[in-house]
């Protein structure tokens, strides 16, 4: 039992890896789509743009999310950004603050989709878009079967109709 337990620790550890290697590969795949997506749209303003991005057999919603940079700590564009979102001048001296990071990527966002400007401390030049796929789902009526033939090949895709 102990050779088993080492084995699947070591399996463990290569799953974590393939998950790890597999996600940075799906966040890639996700922000390309996302950036042709923009792209296309932007190409004909008068087109008529579908909210979602539709494959063979998944579909999702493209979603660009706004990452500010944020100021270093003790610094007056720190100082300008806490006391904008509601911080005392006690709360920053005691220094016990964190930022909510998904937050403020929130509030940034909805600033900037309304054409709103930044708040003090944060500046234009340092946003970034960060894009993904929101509600990434199977398509209905698409089942896609992985059978693995003798020669390592293929997988059958059918379409109910």
């Amino acid at each position: 039992m102990v050779d088993l337990a080492f084995f699947l620790r070591d399996v463990a550890v290569f799953a974590e890896d393939v998950k790890k290697e597999a996600n940075k590969i799906r966040e890639l795949l996700e922000t390309v789509c996302c950036m042709i997506y923009t792209q296309s749209a932007a190409a004909d303003p008068f087109a008529k743009v579908e909210p979602r991005i539709e494959g063979f057999a998944a579909a999702g919603t493209p979603k660009c999310v706004m990452q500010p940079r944020l100021p270093a700590r003790g610094t007056p564009e720190y100082v300008a950004i806490m006391r904008h979102l509601g911080a005392t001048d006690r709360m920053l001296q005691e220094d016990r603050l964190r930022m909510h990071w998904p937050h403020l990527q929130q509030y940034v966002t909805e600033l900037t989709e309304r054409g709103q400007a930044l708040p003090p401390g944060l500046s234009d030049a340092g946003l970034q878009p960060k894009y993904k796929l929101a509600s990434l789902t199977k398509r209905k009526g698409v089942h896609v079967e992985y059978e693995e033939y003798a020669d390592g090949q293929a997988a059958t895709d059918s379409t109910d109709a």
